[in-house]
């Protein structure tokens, strides 16, 4: 779900919209993440997010934030005053993969059973 979407101009003279992603939007954000265009006609995702929580999840990012910040706050395209980082992912993609990020429960990641329950299936069940 996503909520303000905006057409702009993808800088070769197509109209392309921006959506604001509904769940991974947050008003204390101090970078914007953008998906690849998708679709027709093209949208683009974008998602506020906050530089430490990337950095302490991914490598990737941590790299990225840690260099000279001022060539990239210079260089990048801005959205409420932030710099927009353009990624090659789908919009699902960077969904699935950020909510791992903000929020865990939200992703469907296997789990091993516990040896509590592994117990139980042995035993035919209790309580």
């Amino acid at each position: 779900m996503s909520h303000a979407e905006e057409v702009q101009s993808d800088g070769g003279g197509h109209e392309v919209t921006d959506t604001l992603s509904a769940d991974l939007w947050f008003n204390d954000g101090n970078i914007v993440v953008r998906s690849v265009a998708e679709g027709t006609p093209p949208i683009r995702t974008l998602y506020k997010l906050h530089e430490f929580i990337l950095a302490r999840h991914c490598s990737a990012f941590a790299s990225l934030f840690n260099g000279p910040q001022e060539a990239f706050a210079a260089g990048s395209e801005h959205r409420e005053g932030l710099p927009v980082m353009d990624l090659s992912d789908s919009a699902e993609d960077l969904k699935h993969f950020l909510k791992a990020f903000y929020i865990p429960e939200a992703t469907h990641i296997h789990r091993p059973p516990s040896l509590l329950s592994t117990f139980r299936e042995a035993l035919g069940g209790f309580p």
